[in-house]
């Protein structure tokens, strides 16, 4: 599985981080990029299948007009969904049962011939979800979180189902839902109440990071170099690989208090808005800092 978490800072600004880890029956691969930019104001990022997901996000790359609505482009990603679940649940049922989804409904095959009575409670299962293959591809879902002309929003995206506007100031889908949740949820109660419409960028972006670096220490499935990923009113990108992995690390020696919290946030703030270099923050951060690198190669001490 995966866990991808995503956080409003102001009505201007947002950020993503998301895992790379995906697997099949045998294997696991650290590669996958779950969190991808929309135009230079939307973020995109998704849980469950592989295929599913870089499908439909690539369907809503042909599709996206820069504009319409933060609403408007979760509206087509569910379109994308549904069909894609459709097209799932057709083909299943060809399959298994020799006919699809239309024949099912009339009660007969193409030819006319009525639909046996004993195969109807398992089609019918599989038609309405309740079926174990069914319910798995349901898991697939999206957060989009992005900025319009009025503000800046987070919704959920499931398949088979109806985008919805997400009530809080982050969001977290997959198998590290669970701990990110959490953590995102304390860095949010710190905050206090009136702030919560204009959070600092820098400290929302390391509650991201750090949320998804606990989900990956205990959560199966959720591992590899996060993508990281955010739009401000200034700017959007997402980070190399490389620049990922850095402020992984930033946001876990700050976290074990092996540096000044005041140097990391700078640092990563540097990292992030691209005025420092990897280079000039690794100098500055980790050289002649006892134990940091012991730390990051794993060392309980």
């Amino acid at each position: 599985m995966t866990v991808i978490n995503a956080m409003r800072f102001s009505k201007d600004s947002g950020g993503m981080v998301a895992d790379s880890q995906g697997s099949t029956e045998t294997r696991k691969y650290d590669i996958f990029d779950k969190a991808s930019l929309l135009g230079d104001n939307i973020l995109i990022g998704g849980t469950g299948s592989s295929s599913v997901l870089g499908d439909s996000g690539n369907k809503l790359r042909w599709i996206y007009q820069k504009d319409k609505t933060v609403y408007q482009n979760a509206v087509e990603l569910s379109k994308i969904l549904t069909d894609v679940y459709r097209s799932f649940i057709d083909q299943e049922m060809r399959t298994r049962f020799s006919f699809g989804v239309n024949e099912f409904i009339a009660g007969k095959l193409a030819d006319g011939t009525p639909i046996g009575p004993h195969i109807i409670p398992s089609a019918g299962e599989l038609y309405e979800g309740r079926d174990r293959a069914a319910a798995q591809t349901r898991q697939n879902a999206f957060i989009v979180i992005g900025k319009d002309a009025e503000d800046c929003f987070i919704y959920q995206v499931p398949m088979g189902g109806q985008p919805y506007l997400w009530p809080a100031p982050f969001a977290s889908v997959g198998s590290g839902q669970d701990e990110s949740d959490n953590v995102l949820h304390d860095f949010l109660k710190s905050v206090p109440r009136a702030g919560r419409q204009e959070i600092n960028f820098v400290d929302g972006m390391a509650a991201l990071i750090r949320a998804t670096n606990r989900s990956s220490d205990i959560n199966k499935g959720v591992g590899g170099v996060p993508t990281i990923a955010y739009f401000t009113k200034e700017a959007s990108t997402v980070l190399p690989e490389e620049d990922s992995l850095l402020a992984t690390e930033i946001v876990k020696v700050a976290d074990k208090e092996l540096v000044d919290r005041h140097r990391a946030m700078n640092s990563l703030e540097g990292l992030l808005l691209r005025t420092k270099s990897p280079e000039d923050i690794e100098l500055e951060l980790f050289e002649n800092t006892p134990g940091i690198m012991k730390f990051l190669r794993g060392y309980r001490s």
